[in-house]
């Protein structure tokens, strides 16, 4: 039997889409994929949406799809792993905790932390997420961003007060 007989029109589409978000790194937005795949907007939007909430591919600050998380997490590591040396000779020579990480959809996500060699220390552990007004790494990222971003993301996830 061919393999025409074995595919499921449905998987074949998200595979079209998931090669248009790996190709277009910096995003495309949902009229694009709408043209390149030939599918009505409404079903790009579906399957966009699917694997945004599965965290596949995540919207930037322009509205534009681009890949998410869960399909760059291996190089992510990588990444992390290849500037351990660097973050360790940061925290030596500040004597501070240091911290790696990311905007994640709306929270900071660490990617490494390196901890202080303080005998009291407060630091997240990698993996984490924060809301991005609570944190200095997510005040960092949000200095860089447009407004309009961070304004975004504020109406998304609050400002709720976490110290006393």
């Amino acid at each position: 039997m061919s393999e025409a007989n074995y595919s499921i029109r449905s998987v074949q589409r998200v595979c079209d889409i998931l090669d248009l978000v790996q190709a277009n790194p910096d995003g495309l937005s949902l009229m694009a994929f709408a043209q390149a795949t030939e599918l009505p907007k409404s079903s790009v939007f579906r399957y966009l949406a699917t694997l945004e909430g599965r965290g596949y591919v995540e919207r930037n600050a322009d509205g534009d799809y681009r890949i998410g998380l869960a399909l760059s997490g291996d190089r992510i590591d990588t990444v992390a792993r290849r500037l351990l040396p660097q973050l360790m000779h940061l925290r030596d020579t500040l004597g501070e905790t240091v911290n790696l990480g990311l905007l994640d959809g709306t929270r900071v996500a660490y990617l490494e932390i390196v901890e202080s060699r303080a005998s009291i220390r407060n630091a997240p552990r990698a993996g984490e997420r924060e809301v991005i007004h609570a944190t200095a790494l997510g005040k960092v990222l949000a200095a860089q961003m447009p407004e309009s971003a961070v304004e975004s993301i504020l109406q998304q996830e609050g400002m709720a007060r976490l110290t006393e």
